[in-house]
């Protein structure tokens, strides 16, 4: 994703490419992925990198594998189920993570 560019999921997202899924090339403002729906990773074993600004007001779900967030992210009225990493700035004002494992690898976790 380039120049600002954004993704609205509004349905079901299905990301199930391992290494670099979702990445930021070039420059300009920058991307953003906005959930509203569900943001899911189904296939594979290995970890899926999301390297865009995220913006989550739905659910992320990692059925298999691992989700490995590297740029801000958002959470907002949030479902997260799975093994998810968050390495970079997380903030949000409600958020629940019934199941599976969520790891701040040296993010800052900011609730107002």
């Amino acid at each position: 994703m380039t120049e600002g560019a954004q993704i609205k999921n509004t349905g079901t997202f299905n990301a199930n490419s391992e290494g670099f899924g979702i990445m930021t090339e070039g420059s300009g403002s920058t991307p953003v992925f906005v959930n509203t729906g569900t943001f899911q990773k189904t296939a594979g074993t290995g970890t899926t990198n999301v390297a865009v600004n995220f913006e989550n007001q739905g659910t992320v779900n990692a059925k298999s594998g691992t989700f490995d967030f590297s740029k801000t992210v958002t959470l907002n009225n949030s479902l997260l189920e799975g093994s998810i990493v968050f390495g970079a700035s997380v903030t949000g004002n409600n958020f629940r993570a019934p199941t599976g494992t969520v790891t701040l690898q040296g993010a800052p976790l900011s609730v107002p």
